[in-house]
């Protein structure tokens, strides 16, 4: 039995974490040795800090099948592609390979994902054999905006993307993900609320200096969206918060329907 992690936060009443995820389709046993792993790491704050909720995985799994299922009714002429940034252990890359292999087939779809840190790398490649789905997603190790950069994805070349990586770049993030995102396809930037601090005055933030850099940039991040000519947003509430975004550019459906 693994053991109760004492560093994980949930915003939720007691109980609804679990709920939730009775609500959804069972682990794999791959995504369960991931988690055990992590409430394994109890004594190591770095791993032991990021919480892994199971229904908030398959709520990216189900926005990835619609994504794929509009991808296959458009006929695209290439494979379905998800660009992630913030691998951490590979669980929520496993939630949105999900549905795809069954909707696309074997070759229909592929996943990029990035993690600066070598050691959740290694422990994420091997969550992806265990699944069966080492041949079909790669991982980038590295600076993501710096192997972003190494990678040259073509613009408009990606299908979706999920982001849960450091707070301070992750309006970069968004200018990245926007720019190899085909026309109105969707982006999930995760902890929006983080820990709700974000909701404190600015000038309250600012007085927290370092400790208070990723909630700044948080806040930042948020606004930035809300006035963005770029994305259509819209904060979701699982736990700490996600927002999806819809990529607007002119020649596509959204960007011309609302003349932007």
């Amino acid at each position: 039995m693994s053991k109760r992690n004492p560093h994980k936060v949930s915003f939720f009443p007691a109980g609804l974490d679990e709920y939730l995820a009775s609500l959804c389709p069972p682990e794999t046993p791959a995504m369960q040795w991931v988690r055990e792993y992590n409430e394994e790491q109890v004594d190591d704050p770095l791993i032991a800090r990021f919480p892994i909720e199971h229904h908030q995985g398959h709520l990216l799994a189900v926005e990835m099948l619609e994504a794929a299922r509009e991808h296959k009714v458009e006929m695209a002429d290439r494979p379905f592609r998800i660009l992630e940034i913030g691998t951490y252990l590979g669980y929520s890359t496993q939630w949105l390979a999900y549905y795809l292999p069954k909707m696309l087939g074997e070759h229909g779809w592929q996943i990029d994902t990035f993690e600066m840190n070598e050691q959740f790398a290694d422990i994420a490649r091997e969550g992806f054999e265990r699944a069966g789905l080492g041949h079909k997603i790669k991982v980038h190790v590295g600076r993501a905006l710096d192997e972003l950069t190494k990678a040259k994805f073509e613009n408009d070349s990606f299908d979706a993307a999920f982001i849960d990586a450091d707070k301070s770049g992750y309006w970069g993030y968004a200018e990245e993900s926007h720019r190899v995102l085909a026309p109105d396809k969707k982006a999930y930037f995760d902890n929006v609320f983080l820990m709700l601090q974000p909701l404190r005055p600015r000038e309250e933030l600012e007085a927290l200096g370092e400790s208070g850099k990723d909630f700044l940039a948080i806040q930042v991040f948020n606004e930035m969206m809300r006035t963005s000519k770029k994305w259509l947003s819209h904060p979701l509430t699982p736990n700490d918060g996600m927002t999806k975004a819809i990529a607007i550019k002119p020649d596509g459906r959204y960007g011309r329907a609302l003349s932007l």
